[in-house]
C-alpha cells in the first residue's frame, strides 16, 4: 500500500518543497529539510564523502547534498520520483555525484560501512517498525558516520490539542466513519498508508539499540491544528506555527519538544583497535 501511494502522488511531494504559498505542513516540511541539510553541515564532514538519502522523493534533498560536495546514492521505492531526481540533478549541474536506484531501507543493497552520511527524512513514519530499517542504517554506516533521521512526534502539541488524537474519541471517530460509509452517506476516499508517530524517548531508544550514540534531537513545526477535521486556514495557522517556532527555539520548557516532528543525529561508533597483546 504504501509503494502505491506515493506512486499515486508523485507530482504533490514536489510541490510541496516548491510552492511559493506553501501550506502550514508545505512549510514544517520545508522547515524539516532545511534543518536536517543544516545538521549536516555542522557535521563537517570531508568534501567527497559518500552519503545516502532514503526515500529520495523528487529529489530535492538529493540534489542539496550533492551540491555540498558528498556523492549520493539516492534510494525511493518509487520509479517516478527516481526520475525526478535524476532530472533535477542534471539540472542543478550534479548529476556526476547523483546515482539513483530502486532501493528498500529494510534490506539495504550495499555493503556494510559504505557511507560517512546516511539521510532519513520523512520516511521512517510510514513504516510499521521502523527498527529493522534503523539496523540497515547503522549497518551501512562506516564506523564514525552519522544519521540524519526524522520521525512524527507522537506528543506533538497539535496532538495533544486535537480531543480525537485521545481514547475514547478515536473510537468513537472510527466507528462513525465506519457508519457513515455503510450507510452510503460518506463515500470513503482512497486509502492511504498509515503514518505512525512515536514519543521522543521511544525513538531515541530504538535508535540507540541499533548502535548509534545520540549527538542531538530536536523538534519542529507547530500546526496544522486541527478540530472535527477542520483546521485553521493558512492566514491564521501560518503565523500560529511562525510564533510557536521560535519559542520553541529559543527552549521554552513547554514547546522546545512539541513540534510535529523530531529531527536525530546519531552517530556510529568506531570499531575498538586491537591490542598488540591480542593479536
Amino acid at each position: 500500500m504504501v509503494a502505491a501511494h506515493f506512486e499515486s502522488t508523485v507530482p504533490r511531494w514536489e510541490e510541496f518543497y516548491t510552492d511559493r504559498r506553501p501550506s502550514v505542513y508545505a512549510t514544517i516540511y520545508k522547515a524539516r529539510l532545511d534543518v536536517a541539510l543544516a545538521r549536516v553541515d555542522e557535521l563537517g564532514l570531508a568534501h567527497g564523502s559518500r552519503c545516502l538519502d532514503v526515500g529520495c522523493g523528487p529529489g530535492i534533498a538529493s540534489v542539496a547534498l550533492a551540491q555540498r560536495g558528498f556523492h549520493v546514492d539516492a534510494i525511493d521505492i518509487v520509479a517516478g520520483q527516481l526520475a525526478r531526481t535524476r532530472g533535477r540533478a542534471v539540472e542543478a549541474q550534479v548529476g556526476e555525484r547523483v546515482a539513483t536506484s530502486i532501493g528498500d531501507v529494510h534490506e539495504l543493497e550495499f555493503p556494510d560501512g559504505a557511507f560517512e552520511l546516511v539521510f532519513v527524512i520523512g520516511v521512517l513514519e510510514w513504516l510499521k517498525d521502523p527498527g529493522e530499517a534503523l539496523r540497515q542504517v547503522a549497518r551501512v554506516l562506516k564506523p564514525g558516520g552519522y544519521a540524519v533521521v526524522s520521525v512524527d512526534n507522537k506528543w506533538a502539541l497539535r496532538n495533544i490539542l486535537d480531543p480525537f488524537m485521545h481514547q475514547p474519541f478515536r473510537g468513537m471517530r472510527r466507528g462513525a466513519g465506519k457508519f457513515l460509509g455503510w450507510s452510503g452517506l460518506w463515500r470513503r476516499s482512497q486509502p492511504k498508508p498509515r503514518d505512525r508517530a512515536y514519543s521522543i524517548r521511544r525513538f531515541d531508544r530504538l535508535v540507540a539499540d541499533t548502535g548509534l550514540a545520540k549527538v542531538n534531537g530536536a523538534t519542529l513545526g507547530f500546526g496544522p491544528f486541527p478540530f472535527l477535521d477542520l483546521e485553521l486556514p493558512r492566514s491564521l495557522g501560518l503565523p500560529l506555527h511562525h510564533a510557536l517556532q521560535h519559542l520553541a527555539d529559543r527552549n521554552h520548557p513547554l514547546l522546545r519538544s512539541a513540534g510535529l516532528v523530531y529531527l536525530s543525529v546519531g552517530r556510529k561508533g568506531r570499531e575498538p583497535s586491537v591490542s598488540a597483546s591480542a593479536r
